[in-house]
């Protein structure tokens, strides 16, 4: 599929879709009505890479669009947070916000990466990662804000920041649930096993993993260059990436509209997250 052309059923608006699926579809419309904002976003922090606790530069750019983005004043933004170049981004829905809403709301997080290798630029695709979570904050916005009742209380919250590397802890309920929306957009995923049980590796999203749930997914750019090498910074510039960048952004939207609406799916993903927090222990007491 080309872009503009992935959704997530086939058919017309009323072929007996349920609202969860309508919601996902006004999701993945919502990150193409902001394509060409999302690709200039991504294109200012490539073009003048920044390392790390440098991105004074990228941290403009991304403060700026969320501060920018209408409606007026809709994301709660908060620049340097907690360290000089990171940010945090916050909406929802206005229900949530009174005093007496319950339960407690559930906070759904997207998290940007955005700074570049020396001497060779954006050879990672920060640029577009930082771009990713960006167009599935948008997305997740847009489909909670056109229900026609108010929807479960939930936060979404995009943040850019660092950490010390640690590994990422799998969770396989997040997983397959992404796998899933994934592939009704035409993503082809090596086999499951591979997925879900592959070593994941370190990364400065593993320290975020052991915090809460969550996933790290990589995403075909459109090229066969090699990351880190001048190759992969020119594909990761490029316009062809941005067909693959944010289909990628809109199976992590829909992923997080399944966490809203799904209460047996959010159960496993925190029973998942436990069981690994205590394998991750019994290793490390016995090595």
């Amino acid at each position: 599929m080309r872009p503009g052309g992935e959704r997530p059923v086939e058919g017309g608006a009323c072929n007996g879709r349920s609202e969860l699926e309508l919601l996902k579809l006004r999701s993945a419309e919502c990150i193409d009505e902001a394509a060409e904002r999302l690709g200039a976003l991504s294109r200012a922090i490539w073009s003048q890479p920044e390392l790390a606790y440098e991105e004074h530069h990228a941290h403009r750019v991304l403060t700026h669009f969320f501060e920018r983005e209408p409606p007026a004043a809709s994301w709660a933004v908060q620049p340097h947070y907690q360290l000089p170049t990171a940010f945090r981004a916050e909406w929802e829905p206005p229900e949530a916000r009174a005093p007496s809403a319950t339960p407690r709301p559930l906070h759904l997080g997207f998290l940007c990466e955005y700074d570049a290798l020396p001497g060779i630029g954006h050879a990672c695709g920060h640029n577009l990662i930082a771009e990713v979570g960006a167009a599935a904050a948008l997305g997740v916005r847009g489909a909670l804000e056109g229900l026609p009742r108010p929807p479960p209380p939930v936060k979404v919250e995009i943040k850019g920041g660092a950490h010390d590397y640690y590994n990422v802890l799998p969770n396989k309920s997040l997983w397959k649930a992404y796998m899933e929306n994934g592939r009704k957009l035409g993503i082809e995923f090596i086999s499951e096993d591979t997925m879900l049980n592959g070593p994941s590796g370190s990364t400065d999203f593993g320290n975020v993993s052991f915090v809460v749930p969550g996933i790290h997914p990589y995403f075909h750019i459109g090229s066969n260059a090699l990351n880190h090498t001048e190759q992969y910074t020119e594909a990761a510039g490029s316009q062809e990436a941005q067909f693959y960048t944010l289909r990628t952004a809109k199976a992590l939207a829909m992923t997080a509209l399944d966490v809203i609406f799904k209460p047996e799916l959010l159960e496993g993903i925190r029973e998942d997250f436990k069981l690994k927090l205590q394998e991750e222990q019994f290793v490390n007491a016995v090595e």
